[in-house]
């Protein structure tokens, strides 16, 4: 677990009645927790296509951590957690994904009965190395697109925002 920590695999947010959800991202589960710390609910990170395994990792985590291009490959071959989303009905768990080239997003929206939904957010990163950050305001999400790493093979992009709407 100590070995795959540095590599920011997992995330946290507090939602807005104040309870928070953890993804360790370097062990199994999506974990809900109330605002006093109890936990509420649990989902199989499995379920949303996650690795959170730490294994495959020993061996490797010196050389991933001193060579971006080995880590953004080895980050390209996984489907990871880039942002929780406090959103009105739950957290949304916004999940990077490399097809070919190109860098896409989905968010997993979480509910306390248990259920997932998904929804296909419609934007592409301009590089492999696009990574997304975002925030909830009401029903408005503003979502930050940037480049970690960038300027290695090529100018990195400059950071796009992006504003949507959540409709009921």
């Amino acid at each position: 677990m100590g070995e795959c920590g540095i590599f920011e695999l997992g995330a946290a947010r507090f939602l807005p009645d104040s309870s928070f959800v953890l993804i360790p991202g370097v062990e199994p589960g999506i974990f809900w927790y109330s605002k006093t710390g109890e936990l509420q609910r649990t989902w199989e990170s499995s379920a949303l296509g996650l690795e959170d395994d730490c294994k495959p990792m020993f061996g490797l985590t010196e050389t991933l951590a001193i060579d971006p291009r080995a880590l953004n490959q080895w980050l390209g071959q996984r489907k990871i957690v880039d942002e929780i989303l406090p959103l009105p009905d739950g957290p949304g768990v916004v999940i990077r994904e490399r097809r070919g080239a190109e860098i896409s997003w989905r968010m997993a929206m979480l509910r306390m009965d248990g259920q997932v939904s998904w929804l296909d957010l419609p934007f592409k990163g301009s590089s492999t190395w696009s990574h997304l950050k975002g925030d909830v305001r009401g029903n408005r999400i503003v979502f930050l697109v940037v480049e970690h790493g960038a300027g290695i093979d090529k100018p990195a992009a400059v950071p796009r925002i992006v504003l949507a709407e959540l409709t009921p």
